[in-house]
């Protein structure tokens, strides 16, 4: 191999002096694939070309330290006519002649071994070009690199503080340093808190011995001694109590309530009655004060009421109770009974705008009256029940319920504009008509829905707009149904339960309570008429 690396760069050498080898300005430079390489690794070094646009010929020569290295292996990365192989063992190389434009770029790469038990440490690894023709003219420089040799498995010594949070050590045979953070124990108590001073607590490292403090704070719990009385209490005045505490001498005090008079043989100077508050005077046993006291009023003893005039189908009765001790006599009014229609007859049947009347024969006193209905308008299919004033609706209206159910165009729309706040709720399109123009009333109207099967005290009522928005409407729980009055139409829908959750919804009003109560009265009445028409049809 010596000798055909040999031949080659006479040849090489031979053939230069025909051929200018490099430009004037040409470089070569070397570097290597790491900086560092521990022991029994490898590190590839690459060797450039630069300013050489006319060379076709090149020879090389490595040097490297050949205690820490072994060439393993080198290759050329130009194509030529005329290459010889890398000597890997005197480390050498030729080019003869390149088919390349020019050599600029790598040309050559070789893999250097450091050697198991190669001393630690950085050296040096150059490439030069050779030129032994001294009639040729070769002016290029050749260049070197530093690669450090590091131990394969360092041995590092024991861990020193760095700083508050970390520490190190190093290798003793390459100097390499190892930084890492602390390991803190869970610490332990070096001086104990109390409620006069912070504590301190303190951690170590477990690696370096590095410690850290941190302060605790004064404890909550005093070491209080026993109350002691510090003033006594008497008859009529408080007497207060203290207690210290025996680490910083803190004091608590708190008051002893007066004791009050302690009559030996109290007097009843004055018999309280029913109304009227007694008196009783004594001396007191503790102070010797001749006092008196209020004794309450022991008030009325009734009896069972007792009716005094029956009540009536139109007038109210009495009734009244009396005392057993003083006699006195408290009487009230019994409600009017009102009137018993045995057969009511329906003179004139309510509608949507106009009231309806009813006839009948009382009972109990035999007399005939007659009584106004509200207009009312009842839709058979959904129970819905709308009763108002005359004037609110055109003459000739009639009610118009849809009930929306799940196979309604409208349900999803409902649904998205709940956002979610029931998934259990019944909705109905309510409308007026008058032929087939849709009307408004011109004033409020009362709308009792029938109350769905499993629906409660917690049913809500909400107005949902065409545009999306949803309205949270008051209403109240009747039997067997839910009412409230609405300032127009539309749709409406019960929800089993209330959500917060809807957009739109006004806050509760401060008058809610006295506007269910109005609702209340007023709808009474109207439901009253709403059930005799219906036990009317019945029959």
């Amino acid at each position: 191999m010596k000798k055909i690396t040999s031949i080659l760069l006479s040849l090489v050498l031979m053939y230069s002096l025909c051929v200018t080898a490099f430009a004037s300005g040409a470089a070569l430079s070397v570097s290597a694939s790491a900086s560092q390489v521990k022991q029994g690794e490898s590190v590839t070094v690459t060797v450039a070309l630069s300013g050489a646009d006319n060379a076709k010929s090149m020879a090389l020569t490595f040097s490297y330290d050949k205690d820490r290295f072994t060439m393993t292996s080198g290759q050329w990365l130009l194509s030529g006519a005329v290459l010889s192989d890398v000597n890997t063992s005197d480390g050498e190389a030729a080019i003869a002649y390149s088919n390349e434009t020019n050599m600029n770029g790598n040309v050559l790469s070789f893999t250097l071994q450091a050697k198991t038990d190669a001393s630690v440490g950085s050296t040096g690894v150059s490439v030069s070009p050779v030129m032994k023709n001294g009639t040729v003219t070769i002016s290029v420089s050749g260049d070197s690199t530093e690669v450090s040799v590091v131990c394969k498995t360092h041995h590092y010594g024991e861990w020193s503080k760095i700083s508050d949070s970390q520490h190190q050590h190093t290798c003793s045979a390459c100097g390499a340093v190892e930084k890492a953070n602390h390991t803190w124990n869970s610490g332990s108590v070096t001086k104990a808190a109390s409620c006069k001073e912070t504590g301190v607590k303190t951690y170590t490292c477990s690696a370096c011995g590095a410690t850290k403090t941190e302060t605790m704070s004064k404890t909550a719990a005093h070491q209080f001694g026993d109350w002691k009385v510090t003033k006594e209490a008497t008859c009529t005045a408080a007497g207060t109590q203290s207690r210290t505490c025996a680490v910083c001498g803190k004091t608590e005090t708190k008051t002893i309530s007066a004791l009050g008079h302690s009559f030996s043989k109290a007097t009843v100077t004055k018999e309280p009655t029913c109304t009227e508050t007694g008196v009783e005077s004594g001396k007191c046993k503790r102070c010797g004060e001749t006092t008196s006291q209020t004794i309450p009023a022991a008030g009325h003893d009734y009896g069972e009421w007792k009716e005094l005039a029956a009540a009536t189908c139109t007038e109210e009765g009495k009734e009244s109770h009396v005392c057993s001790v003083c006699g006195h006599e408290e009487t009230r009014a019994i409600e009017a009974l009102g009137h018993d229609f045995a057969e009511p007859t329906v003179v004139r049947e309510a509608t949507l705008y106009c009231g309806g009347l009813i006839e009948g024969v009382c009972s109990r006193c035999k007399q005939g009256t007659q009584q106004i209905i509200p207009c009312t308008a009842v839709d058979e299919a959904t129970g819905l029940v709308v009763t108002t004033e005359e004037g609110v609706f055109p003459e000739g209206s009639e009610l118009r319920v849809t009930a929306i159910g799940a196979d309604h165009e409208k349900y999803e729309a409902i649904k998205t504009a709940l956002g979610g706040a029931s998934e259990n709720f019944t909705a109905y399109d309510i409308a007026a008509y008058v032929g087939d123009k849709a009307v408004e009333p011109d004033g409020a109207v009362t709308v009792t829905f029938a109350m769905p099967e499993g629906y409660g005290q917690d049913t809500v009522l909400y107005y949902v707009a065409p545009d999306g928005t949803v309205e949270e409407m008051v209403g109240y729980a009747v039997d067997s149904g839910f009412a409230a009055i609405l300032p127009h139409l539309g749709t409406y829908v019960l929800s089993a339960s209330q959500s917060d959750d809807i957009s739109g919804s006004p806050a509760p009003s401060s008058n809610s309570n006295v506007i269910v109560w109005i609702i209340i009265a007023v709808a009474a009445a109207a439901l009253i008429s709403v059930a005799v028409i219906l036990i009317k049809r019945k029959k």
